[in-house]
């Protein structure tokens, strides 16, 4: 199936490359230490989300 863009293989490509990608991001943030994490946070990299509960 050929669209505009590329063919329907290429998107399913596309979104398991960038599925494998945000796997590995994830699993690099969730080995930063706990020291690390606030560094990130308070230099503004990442921001902290507080449930509301």
């Amino acid at each position: 199936m050929k669209g505009c863009c590329g063919t329907y293989t290429d998107t399913i490509n596309a979104a398991v490359t960038a599925q494998i990608a945000f796997k590995q991001a994830a699993q690099h943030i969730l080995d930063l230490s706990e020291e690390h994490l606030v560094e990130l946070i308070h230099n503004g990299q990442f921001s902290e989300v507080e449930d509301d509960g």
